[in-house]
Order: structure tokens, then C-alpha cells, then sequence
């Protein structure tokens, strides 16, 4: 049985804090040369991640920083609409730091590249001065990323207000979010992965994460178990691995084992997938479900994400993803229509 003993009187379900950007995505296929039309979604791991739990239902709230410009503009008004409390999510002053973006290029069904541009970006700017203790004490779970980690004054913010998570029994979830252009060399990102991971309860990650963490201190050849037990070692109480194509599979530090295989799509873009399996996932925990449900739940809405073009947008609903997993369960989802 999977025990993370959440504190049920906290108001809030999830606090996340991390990255929240723009993402410019083709209105057509084709070359991006040629292509003069693109719709703007929100971005970023965490914000993702986000939407995904707020769509399922949950209550959440959001610790960022955002740039003093339209974007930022765009990214608070599109939190707001979607449920998500917005009132820690700073707006930076300095009108040379602007909010990030990525411009995509979609030439087909599931041919899709991306360009982040990370550069003096305002989430980096996040300081301790900004994080609010009592804020955080009020959740069940806080769930910070690990591109947050790749530079300060972000990094040190972060590791601050994990601490206070731990001093008031929040549960401490950490997504890694490996983007490698945000860091300065692959053993900057392993040695902060590591130390990050010392003090979270939660470990949800990719197996490419999962390797860049234990890059410094650990080499398990691609053993997912023995990963789940260097991370038990240091206090994890479950890691979830998802291995796109493969499934997911998940692991408690009681014993307990897992495996989920994917729900049937039609993959338009991967990008955003993993973001709402984590909150999917995270919206069924703080539900009380078990491993097993948590984990269906969230490779139903990964699914239904995969056969959009964006990643926030595409998020289902709590309802959607219920009504998915009994038409796949029916008939193999054979009749079922995913997005337009």
C-alpha cells in the first residue's frame, strides 16, 4: 500500500513552482520557413503540469515569476481562467527580463521540433525574498522542477522553499524536467538532480532523467528498479519512471511494484505528455487512489494530450479522461474521437 500520509486539513491539493512560458505552435504543417500563422498556448513543465491537475478537478496554486510584458500578461490571465491561484506567481520589474517562449515546427502527425529560448528569462529570477512559508504550509503536496535548479537566484528559492515544505509535513514532489540547454554541463544538472531528490518524497521522472541524476553517484545501466532503490536509500518514498511507448512503471519504498501500459491515440505531439501523466497522476494521489489507479488515470490523459497539438490546451477534463478509460475498456477506443 502506497503510504505518503498527506495532511487532508490543508486547503490546498498542490502547490507547483517552476516555469511557466509561452509556447508558439503552427496553426498548418509544414516548414517553419514557410509557415506565417501560430497559436500561443502556455508552456513550461510545471505550468503544464498545472493545468493538467487544475482540469482534473483539484485545487492548485502556482509559485513563479513571470516577465513585465504581454506573455506574462497572457500566462497570469490563462492561469486564472483555467482555476489555478495565481497570487504567487510574481511579475519581475526589471523590463529586460522577459517571460520565455519556444517557437515549434510541425511537419506532421508526431514531427515535431522545438527551440526554447531561455535566455535572461524571468522564472530564473525567482528569489527566496519571494517565497511565502505560510503559502506552502497550506498544501498537501509542493511540487518543484528541476529546471528551477539550473541557476540562481532560482536554485537557492527552491531549495527554501522545499525546506519549508518539509518543516510543516507538505509532501515534496520533484519533476526533474531535464532540458539541457538550461544547464551549464550535464554534471552541474546530476549533482543538483541528486541533491534535490535528498529531500523529496515523490520522485516522478523519465528514464533519460533518471539517468542524468544518477550520472554523479550511481550507474544502475538502465535498471529502473535498482534506480527506485538508490533513491529509497536517501528517503524517497515512490518514484514513477515513464518510459513514453513502454508504459510507466512505479515503485513504493514498502515493496510495492507497478506497470502501466499506454492507452491507444492518435499522436499529433508528444510534447506535453509527460506533464499530464505527473498531474494526473498527483491529482489521483491526493484523491487517496491507489498506485494502480493513479497511474491509469494518468496514461488515459497522456493519451488524450498526445492527439493535440499543444500541451496545456490539450489537458482533459476529469470527465473526459473517465469517459476515455471506459470506451477504451468498451471497445478498445476504437470509436472514440480525440481532438479536431
Amino acid at each position: 500500500m502506497l503510504k505518503l500520509n498527506l495532511d487532508m486539513e490543508h486547503a490546498m491539493d498542490v502547490v507547483a513552482m517552476g516555469r511557466a512560458s509561452v509556447d508558439f505552435v503552427p496553426d498548418v504543417y509544414g516548414s517553419a520557413t514557410q509557415c506565417h500563422q501560430y497559436t500561443k498556448f502556455l508552456g513550461g513543465s510545471p505550468a503544464n503540469t498545472a493545468v493538467a491537475m487544475a482540469q482534473q478537478g483539484i485545487k492548485v496554486g502556482f509559485i513563479g515569476k513571470v516577465g513585465h510584458d504581454i506573455l506574462g500578461d497572457y500566462l497570469r490571465y490563462y492561469m486564472k481562467q483555467k482555476g489555478i491561484d495565481t497570487s504567487h506567481l510574481a511579475i519581475c520589474q526589471d523590463e529586460s527580463i522577459r517571460t520565455g517562449f519556444s517557437v515549434a515546427e510541425l511537419t506532421a502527425p508526431n514531427h515535431k521540433r522545438s527551440n526554447l529560448y531561455r535566455c535572461n528569462v524571468s522564472d530564473l529570477y525567482l528569489s527566496m525574498e519571494e517565497m511565502d512559508e505560510d503559502y506552502i504550509a497550506k498544501s498537501k503536496i509542493f511540487l518543484f522542477s528541476g529546471t528551477s535548479l539550473s541557476t540562481s537566484p532560482a536554485r537557492e528559492a527552491v531549495f527554501l522553499a522545499v525546506e519549508y515544505a518539509r518543516k510543516h509535513g507538505v509532501c515534496v514532489a520533484f519533476d526533474p524536467d531535464y532540458r539541457a540547454q538550461s544547464w551549464e554541463n550535464p554534471k552541474a544538472a546530476s549533482l543538483y538532480y541528486w541533491l534535490a531528490m535528498q529531500k523529496s518524497d515523490i520522485l516522478i521522472t523519465t528514464r533519460e532523467e533518471m539517468s542524468v541524476l544518477e550520472g554523479l553517484v550511481h550507474f544502475n545501466q538502465n535498471d529502473d528498479r535498482a534506480s527506485a532503490e538508490f533513491c529509497f536509500s536517501y528517503g524517497v518514498r515512490l518514484v514513477v519512471i515513464k518510459r513514453g511507448e513502454e508504459g510507466s512503471v512505479a515503485y513504493t519504498a514498502d515493496g510495492e511494484e507497478c506497470r502501466q501500459g499506454i492507452f491507444p491515440s492518435r499522436v499529433i505531439s508528444v510534447q506535453g505528455a509527460g506533464d499530464s501523466y505527473s498531474g494526473t497522476f498527483l491529482s489521483r494521489i491526493v484523491r487517496g487512489d491507489s498506485l494502480e489507479k493513479a497511474m491509469k488515470y494518468a496514461a488515459a490523459a497522456s493519451a488524450l494530450t498526445v492527439s493535440g497539438r499543444s500541451c496545456s490546451e490539450h489537458m482533459p477534463t476529469l470527465a473526459l479522461t473517465e469517459q476515455f478509460i471506459v470506451a477504451c475498456q468498451a471497445d478498445g477506443g476504437k470509436n472514440w474521437v480525440f481532438w479536431e
